[in-house]
């Protein structure tokens, strides 16, 4: 982590070097730079919620050990210092205890069992299919392509217009002002 956390500096410094003197790079480095520092930051910011995510799951499990050990030593507790006083009702009551107890539990296997099975099949067949259309499937479709390239052809047409605008726009303003100027020389010598 520390050496993420120097990493993360060196960028940050790159990028100040960068701010202070930008004519030193292409303005592409620095957009390059600053979206790459933005996602390192995002990325920091993940891990540190992850970190902090199993900071706590730690501090959840010891506590689920903790009642463990004490539901244990209750339990323990409570046979020693009951099985004397009622010793032969007690025996069978466990022994019917535990028939049901096993019974019951047989049933819940089974249940649980049949269950897992039919929601494993169901899930299978859903997403078999799903990965099987999703396979089928371009990365990308064709109808955002179509839009990209149609939005980048107007982009593309709509910087060419603004540069021929400009363009003629100089073109205009040298003519203007060779004229201001001629007409300035002209006064300034009619002064004298």
């Amino acid at each position: 982590m520390n050496s993420v956390l120097n990493y993360g500096a060196d960028v940050q410094d790159s990028m100040e070097k960068m701010d202070q003197r930008p004519a030193d790079y292409n303005d592409y480095e620095i957009a390059d730079l600053r979206d790459f520092v933005n996602r390192l930051d995002k990325r920091m910011a993940d891990l540190k919620v992850v970190r902090f995510i199993m900071l706590q799951s730690l501090a959840q499990i010891r506590v689920v050990q903790n009642n463990n050990t004490s539901i244990a030593e209750k339990a323990q507790s409570i046979i020693s210092t009951t099985i004397p006083v009622w010793k032969n009702q007690l025996t069978i009551a466990v022994a019917l205890q535990r028939q049901k107890a096993n019974v019951e539990m047989q049933k819940k296997i089974a249940d649980t069992t049949n269950t897992i099975l039919l929601k494993n099949a169901e899930l299978l067949k859903t997403n078999s299919i799903d990965v099987a259309r999703e396979n089928e499937k371009t990365v990308v479709s064709i109808d955002t392509l179509k839009k990209t390239t149609q939005s980048l052809i107007e982009t593309l047409n709509e910087v060419k217009r603004i540069h021929e605008e400009g363009a003629q726009n100089r073109k205009n303003l040298n003519t203007e002002l060779q004229s201001l100027e001629t007409e300035l020389k002209k006064n300034v010598t009619n002064v004298g």
